[in-house]
């Protein structure tokens, strides 16, 4: 099992708040990344102190992204023993991904209701940017665009 002081050799550059978003959901949006990639297997225990000093920031916004990680199971706190990334069965990546789906939509919905013109705007760009990058086929500009489309 890799360790996760060996990803400290990475060290990530401190996390601000930006865009609206704030650390905690940066830091729960890299850990994802993380965990979807491999990163960090399933099994691995996520420590606060070594994720705290990786990203340079406090363990409250390291507390309260393993809490947002636990609550979309993509990890898994068991009592006197810490948070650990979640085994990926069949099962819960079908109710995370109907969960996710929910969410997602009634988000939409809102954000659809209670955006501005310019906020409009922005959106259309991205989306036709978007489509351009699907079209050239770069995937690397794609996840760049698509991050900055949900965090319109």
């Amino acid at each position: 099992m890799i360790e996760l002081t060996q990803s400290l050799a990475m060290q990530s550059a401190p996390l601000e708040p930006s865009d609206g978003v704030g650390i905690a959901q940066q830091l729960c949006q890299t850990l994802e990344d993380d965990i979807v990639t491999g990163k960090l297997p399933p099994g691995q225990r996520l420590e606060e102190p070594l994720l705290a000093k990786r990203f340079g920031v406090s363990r409250t916004p390291v507390r309260e992204a393993l809490q947002l990680l636990t609550a979309s199971e993509l990890a898994e706190k068991i009592p006197n023993k810490g948070v650990y990334v979640s085994l990926a069965t069949p099962e819960r990546l079908t109710a995370m991904f109907e969960s996710m789906a929910e969410l997602e939509g009634m988000c939409g919905r809102l954000a659809a209701k209670r955006m501005t013109s310019g906020e409009r705007h922005n959106l259309d760009k991205l989306h036709h940017e978007l489509a351009e990058t699907v079209r050239l086929g770069d995937s690397d500009g794609y996840e760049t665009l698509n991050r900055a489309f949900h965090n319109t």
